[in-house]
């Protein structure tokens, strides 16, 4: 120990050291001063004055005379002291300041006294970081347990199928990739091809988290850039977390090691603390988003059945007034239509009056008969078939053809657009059977259709065919007031 005394005018005590910053003592008590510092009101007489801890103590015997000022300057002998970490895994890295320290878990390594920050890390662990003081020269023991880290899935495509796709600079195959077991944290994604730009993505990797990415590459004199597209909100918010992570970091392209030792408490505190919490917001969103849409399909749905209701009444409403229109006018231009039977005629007597016709239909001169009595019975003739019977049994021909024709094409396109969109939903990526699928989709459309205009069509047919073959055929329809009456009758 060093030791030097000089003495003064006045009752003072000026201590200094070879340590600035050092803890001063007087007789054992702490004065609450370090060095270098001036004393004040000391007491006369000899006193102990000591400098340092227990890492690194000088100390001096000084007599303070009365009206004097003393000066003493102290020299410190440090000590070192030592840290025996208890680690787990026991091959983990030590970093002791930033600098590596070749510490094995269990055994004790001698370090200088004072605060230092202490990182311990391993493959597959979440890394340690904190801060651990030396403040004697007795071995301080810490344990330090590092967190395994979770494990998530990745599924990866690339857009050529050509393209190579990488993992934190590994190549992980071509075309699309699904990796399972990528451990917890940041990766960086990306896809090459000769001709094309590189697309890359760095993302957060959470345990049990299963991220899908489509990578996007642009041609190189394209002037758009190559993307790498998330699907699900979960990859969305995984590839915010992973950009995040490397703007703030300095972490080196292609390593699957923690970030740098400033950002990575932040990170996996995003990571870990708040993925949950995000996760379960996100659920909740997306079902609050599937019912209003829900909500939204049903009441649009509603609106369309009310809406086909009224234009179907409208279009009832029009076509009876056509309807009603259309027999006015007939009545105006044949007032014989709306003849109205005479009071006295007797509703028993019936005779009807047979005329001859020529070929336009028009009465012969001179070939008038006498009426004829409807209670006589007469001989039986069998008539011909006039042509409009023949001309309903071709409209029956043609409605039943026309019908089985739409049925046979409706069903055909159909079974096609089945076919070619379950191909397509199977396979989302492959583009040649979604553009089958869209045309097929043309397709069945078109024949649905045709097939509802031919099935109406063909009904008409079928309808105006038998009213043909029936008036035709032992019926009769008269006009009256109002409505129509149709009769028929048979003779066997």
């Amino acid at each position: 120990m060093l030791f030097l005394c000089s003495m003064a005018m006045a009752q003072e005590l000026q201590v200094s050291s070879n340590v600035e910053g050092a803890p001063i003592f007087i007789d054992g008590s702490d004065t609450g001063e370090r060095t270098p510092a001036t004393l004040s009101n000391l007491p006369p007489g000899r006193v102990t004055v000591t400098v340092g801890d227990a890492c690194g103590q000088g100390e001096v015997e000084v007599t303070l005379a009365e009206g004097k000022v003393s000066k003493v300057n102290v020299a410190l002998v440090e000590k070192k002291g030592s840290l025996l970490l208890n680690m787990n895994p026991a091959e983990s890295l030590v970093f002791l300041d930033g600098d590596p320290l070749p510490a094995t878990s269990g055994v004790a390594i001698e370090v200088e006294c004072g605060t230092h920050s202490l990182r311990v890390e391993a493959e597959g662990f979440a890394a340690f970081k904190g801060m651990v003081t030396i403040d004697s020269p007795e071995t301080q023991t810490l344990p330090v347990n590092l967190r395994t880290l979770g494990a998530g899935t990745l599924v990866l495509s690339g857009s050529p199928k050509t393209a190579d796709i990488y993992v934190d600079g590994k190549m992980r195959g071509s075309g699309s990739v699904t990796l399972e077991g990528v451990v917890e944290g940041v990766h960086l994604l990306s896809a090459r091809e000769n001709g094309y730009q590189e697309a890359s993505q760095a993302v957060m990797v959470g345990p049990n988290d299963t991220l899908t990415y489509q990578m996007k590459l642009a041609s190189t004199g394209s002037s758009k850039p190559s993307t790498v597209v998330p699907q699900g909100k979960t990859s969305e918010k995984a590839a915010e977390v992973g950009a995040r992570a490397y703007a703030s970091g300095s972490r080196p392209p292609g390593a699957n090691t923690p970030i740098n030792p400033a950002e990575e408490e932040e990170v996996i505190a995003e990571g870990e603390d708040t993925r949950a919490r995000e996760l379960e917001e996100e659920r909740l969103a997306e079902e609050a988003r599937r019912e209003e849409e829900e909500e939204a399909a049903q009441q649009d749905s509603s609106r369309r059945e009310s809406e086909r209701r009224e234009a179907e009444r409208r279009e009832e409403q029009r076509r009876e007034e056509e309807r009603r229109k259309a027999e006015e006018r007939d009545r105006e231009e044949d007032p014989a239509l709306v003849d109205e039977p005479s009071p006295d005629d007797d509703p028993n007597d019936i005779q009807l009056d047979i005329v001859a016709l020529d070929e336009d239909g028009n009465p012969v001169d001179g070939e008038e008969e006498a009426p004829l009595d409807l209670d006589e019975p007469g001989p039986k003739e069998k008539k011909a078939k006039p042509p409009q019977f023949w001309a309903g049994i071709g409209m029956l021909g043609v409605g039943v053809a026309g019908g089985g024709t739409s049925i046979f094409l409706y069903d055909a396109a159909l079974r096609d657009y089945n076919r070619y969109k379950a191909a397509a939903e199977a396979a989302q990526d492959d583009d040649s059977l979604q553009g089958k699928a869209n045309y097929f989709e043309k397709q069945y459309n078109a024949s649905r259709n045709l097939f509802y205009g031919t099935v109406a069509g063909a009904g008409l047919l079928l309808i105006g065919g038998t009213v043909c073959v029936l008036v035709n055929d032992g019926a009769s329809v008269t006009l009256v007031p109002g409505g129509a009456v149709f009769s028929f009758h048979r003779e066997f």
